[in-house]
């Protein structure tokens, strides 16, 4: 490897720093966000007067936790999730043993 080129650092006299970020208060981060939106632009954070979103998932916590795994024949599992319409599959196993034992005292 040759020495032939210049080092490009070797001459820093013209370099400057970046200057700091200015910080908006309320008011201008508002307007701005406001201005940026009439322009097309969004804001990719969450707006501050917005409660947060509430993830879905803690909303149908059931307290099933354990799996289940079953072979079935192709026929028994879309029959399976076609009468299971609109239920989560472990709550339509629940009706379905409640069924059963109920016909079992019989």
């Amino acid at each position: 490897m040759s020495n032939n080129s210049e080092d490009p650092f070797a001459n820093m006299d013209d370099f400057e720093p970046t200057l700091k970020k200015v910080s908006l208060d309320p008011d201008q981060r508002k307007h701005l966000a406001e201005r940026s939106a009439e322009l097309g632009f969004p804001s990719r954070q969450q707006p501050l007067e917005e409660k947060p979103v509430v993830d879905g998932r803690s909303l149908r916590r059931t307290g099933r936790v354990a799996q289940m795994n079953i072979k079935v024949t192709p026929e028994i599992k879309v029959e399976f999730f076609k009468q299971a319409t609109g239920k989560p599959a472990g709550a339509f196993i629940e009706e379905l043993l409640e069924t059963y034992k109920r016909s079992q005292d019989i």
